[in-house]
């Protein structure tokens, strides 16, 4: 199922908030990031997509 652009520059904009709290406290881009991608986008794309986006995989 495609993504609308709409919901893809949400997800982007998500992703780009999570990264900034990570990189200003050293934690928290699954704490931020989850939340938001749930906002606009189904739970099982955002809880597989979460940890590769953070590096962890």
């Amino acid at each position: 199922m495609p993504v609308p652009d709409l919901a893809l520059a949400a997800a982007s904009g998500a992703v780009l908030l999570a990264a900034f709290t990570q990189g200003l406290t050293g934690f928290g881009f699954a704490l931020v990031g989850a939340p938001l991608l749930l906002l606009v986008l189904d739970p099982r794309t955002v809880v597989i997509t979460n940890p590769d986006s953070s590096g962890l995989a």
